[in-house]
């Protein structure tokens, strides 16, 4: 089976064998996996008063950069070395 995000896809754990729509949206929600994005923390409060989060990579890539947890400290330091003021944001 391809990966759904490249596929476009969904999940068979997510697609509806029944008409409980809330039973399928808790079954989807505990299988979720967690990945996380690293931005600013300027960007951060930016999003906050905006009530939108709009990466650069979202208009020059057409998607936003996520690492998965075991991910996540290689792309710290391959992109943000030396840096402060990061926000992680997890997003399941």
């Amino acid at each position: 089976m391809g990966d759904p995000a490249r596929t476009g896809s969904t999940p068979a754990l997510c697609r509806p064998k029944t008409s409980d729509l809330r039973l399928v949206v808790v079954r989807c929600y505990e299988s979720a996996v967690t990945v996380f994005h690293i931005l600013h923390r300027d960007e951060w409060l930016a999003a906050q008063g905006a009530r939108e989060y709009r990466p650069s990579s979202l208009d020059t890539e057409g998607f936003i950069h996520f690492s998965t947890a075991p991910q996540l400290l290689a792309s710290a330091a391959r992109y943000y070395a030396g840096q402060s003021g990061l926000v992680v944001l997890a997003v399941r």
